[in-house]
């Protein structure tokens, strides 16, 4: 699963509702969606870190 959050991009973001806490075993990759350059460059990362379940991982 991908998580795209406008927050992400943020130093020291985590997530810090429950129902996302519970959410965070289960994502693959968590990337920043704040602006349209952060979501441009989002196909690219799911390309360069491999499409295999649990390929992906939280930078």
């Amino acid at each position: 699963m991908i998580w795209l959050n406008p927050r992400a991009g943020l130093p020291g973001f985590t997530p810090r509702t429950t129902t996302m806490t519970a959410a965070l075993p289960y994502v693959d990759l968590l990337l920043p969606a704040g602006s349209f350059a952060e979501l441009s460059r989002v196909p690219g990362e799911i390309a360069r870190r491999g499409t295999g379940r649990r390929g992906l991982r939280c930078p």
